[in-house]
C-alpha cells in the first residue's frame, strides 16, 4: 500500500481537510486555493487515521463514507451517499452503507429501501462479494446495539426477515439496555401516536405469529417468554 498524502496549505502550512474528487482544496484557515498537482493526491489522502487509496471515483467516495459512519458523522455521511444516488449510480455497497446509517438514525423507511434494493441485487446479480458484504451486514450493530433482523420484525415485514435469516443474522440478538431480542421486539407496546413504515399502528396478529414462529425454528429462544392473547 502507498503511503498516504498529507496535504498543507501553499499559504500558511495547515494540514488541509480531505476533499472527494477536487483539483483544489480550500484552506478553512487562511482560504487559499490548493491545487492537487497529480491524481495520486487525489486519491490517496489521508483521512483521520484512514488511509484512501482507492483508484476510481466511487472507492474514494464508499471509503469516506465509511470513515463517516465510522466517526458517528451519519448525516454527512447520508449527504455523501445522496450524491451517489442523483448521479444514477446502484452499486450494492451503497445501499450497505446506507443501511448502517439507518440504523444508527431510525429512519426505517429509508432503511427497508436499502434492503429491497439489495435483495434485487443479490437475485440478479448471483455475485458472491455482494452476498458477503450483506452478511457482514447482517452482524452490524447500530444505535444500541439494533440489527436489521429486529428492525424487520419491529415492522412485520416477512420477507426482510427471512432475508436477514437467510443471510445469517443472530436471531437471538439482543439491543438496548432491556436486551431485547427479535422476538419480544414484536411485543413491546406502541405509543398512541405511533405508526410503522405502512401506516398502521396495531399489530397485525397473523403476520406476528408466523415472524414469531419462523424464528423459534430457526434457533429463536422467546427469552421473555411473554404471554400474549396472539397464542
Amino acid at each position: 500500500m502507498n503511503n498516504p498524502t498529507r496535504i498543507y496549505c501553499s499559504s500558511c502550512g495547515a494540514i488541509l481537510d480531505f476533499e472527494i474528487n477536487r483539483e483544489y482544496i480550500f484552506c478553512k484557515y487562511c482560504g487559499s486555493k490548493n491545487r492537487l498537482e497529480h491524481e495520486a493526491m487525489r486519491t490517496n489522502i489521508n483521512v483521520g487515521n484512514i488511509n484512501i487509496t482507492a483508484k476510481t471515483d466511487l472507492d474514494n467516495l464508499v471509503s469516506y463514507t465509511k470513515y463517516l459512519i465510522g466517526t458517528q458523522q451519519y448525516g454527512k455521511a447520508d449527504e455523501v451517499l445522496s450524491a451517489i444516488m442523483l448521479s444514477g449510480c446502484d452499486d450494492y455497497r451503497v445501499y450497505i452503507c446506507k443501511t448502517m446509517i439507518d440504523l444508527n438514525t431510525g429512519n426505517d423507511r429509508s432503511l427497508f429501501y436499502a434492503m429491497e434494493k439489495l435483495k434485487s441485487l443479490v437475485y440478479t446479480q448471483h455475485d458472491n462479494e455482494i452476498t458477503h458484504a450483506i452478511e457482514e451486514l447482517m452482524a452490524y450493530k447500530g444505535y444500541e446495539g439494533i440489527t436489521v433482523l429486529h428492525v424487520a420484525t419491529f415492522n412485520e415485514k416477512y420477507d426482510i426477515v427471512k432475508f436477514c435469516v437467510e443471510h445469517g443474522s443472530d436471531v437471538n440478538a439482543i439491543c438496548w439496555a432491556a436486551e431485547v431480542t427479535p422476538i419480544s421486539i414484536m411485543f413491546m407496546p406502541l405509543p398512541e401516536d405511533f405508526q410503522k413504515i405502512d401506516g398502521t399502528t396495531f399489530r397485525d396478529k397473523n403476520t406476528v405469529k408466523i415472524i414469531r414462529n419462523y424464528l423459534m425454528n430457526h434457533g429463536a429462544t422467546d427469552k421473555w417468554r411473554i404471554s400474549h392473547d396472539l397464542f
